[in-house]
């Protein structure tokens, strides 16, 4: 992982806002692992559709 405090960071936010934790951790994985020298910050599909899941907890009520 290449990022722990942004991977703890992104699963305490997930979670504050009710996120299932098995999707927080997933989502948190993805995000401590972008890398912005890459497309898409090197995100998979399958991690695009992690973080898709997982953006409607971080948005506004």
């Amino acid at each position: 992982m290449k990022n722990q405090g942004l991977y703890d960071a992104t699963i305490q936010a997930l979670t504050d806002r009710g996120c299932p934790e098995d999707l927080a951790k997933s989502a948190a994985t993805v995000v401590a692992n972008d890398d912005s020298s890459k497309p898409d910050l090197g995100r998979t599909g399958e991690d695009q559709k992690v973080i898709q899941e997982a953006l409607p907890y971080l948005l506004p009520l």
